[in-house]
């Protein structure tokens, strides 16, 4: 029997898109096909650094860490993007560096 202490059971919660606040909804697109999450990914369409248009989504959400998943760009293209949570600003990038590489 394990210790006193009752463990904790991991909580994994999947907010599909619906819950998503997406900016300016025609620079989105929904991936019909079932093999992209039930047919509900969205990519974005409609980004433009030449007019400084960006396509960006938001999220609320109460806990101690949030991860994304998703398909991500081939490793030459490697965009940069903003994060901000609990008013805290961070620049990312993707693909990562893989370490079997």
């Amino acid at each position: 029997m394990a210790s006193g202490t009752p463990s904790k059971p991991d909580v994994m919660i999947i907010v599909d898109d619906k819950n998503m606040t997406f900016n300016e909804p025609s620079l989105w697109r929904v991936s019909g096909t079932p093999r992209w999450y039930g047919g509900t990914s969205m990519w974005s369409s409609g980004t433009f650094l030449a007019n400084e248009t960006f396509a960006s989504f938001s999220l609320s959400f109460q806990g101690i860490s949030i991860a994304f998943f998703g398909n991500s760009p081939a490793p030459d293209n490697s965009p940069t993007f903003s994060i901000n949570i609990d008013s805290q600003t961070s620049s990312a990038t993707y693909p990562e560096l893989r370490a079997d590489t």
